[in-house]
């Protein structure tokens, strides 16, 4: 059963919350001892910053639990990387990121969807 959570855009304060939330899920599905260390110093929020590109949020009552990031360059679309809070996995929120996802881009003329992927994260 799917959780009901709001998509919204992705807000330039939450970015902080969202790397952790990144940090956080790829570092418990990756199984860390320390989750949150996941990809040391590296910083990933810099995706905020491309242009064109649109940043996503899911919340559950307010509270930010996931986000993607989307871009296109011409008739290409990227996206990723689409994380969840590990505290609402299996619950739905990353079927309605990918929804939202997809409708961002049938919002725009491209002929092909990359997905920015961990090999690991794959089933």
């Amino acid at each position: 059963m799917s959780l009901a959570i709001t998509i919204c855009p992705l807000q330039r304060e939450e970015l902080p919350q969202a790397d952790h939330i990144f940090r956080l899920a790829f570092g418990t599905a990756a199984g860390l001892a320390e989750p949150r260390h996941m990809f040391g110093d590296a910083g990933y929020m810099h995706r905020w910053h491309l242009e064109p590109g649109v940043a996503i949020a899911a919340k559950h009552q307010g509270r930010l639990i996931g986000g993607n990031f989307l871009t296109r360059w011409g008739s290409l679309g990227n996206f990723g990387p689409l994380t969840v809070h590990p505290d609402y996995w299996n619950q739905g929120v990353a079927s309605q990121l990918m929804a939202a996802t997809m409708d961002q881009f049938s919002q725009c003329i491209n002929r092909r969807t990359w997905i920015s992927a961990d090999p690991m994260s794959m089933p």
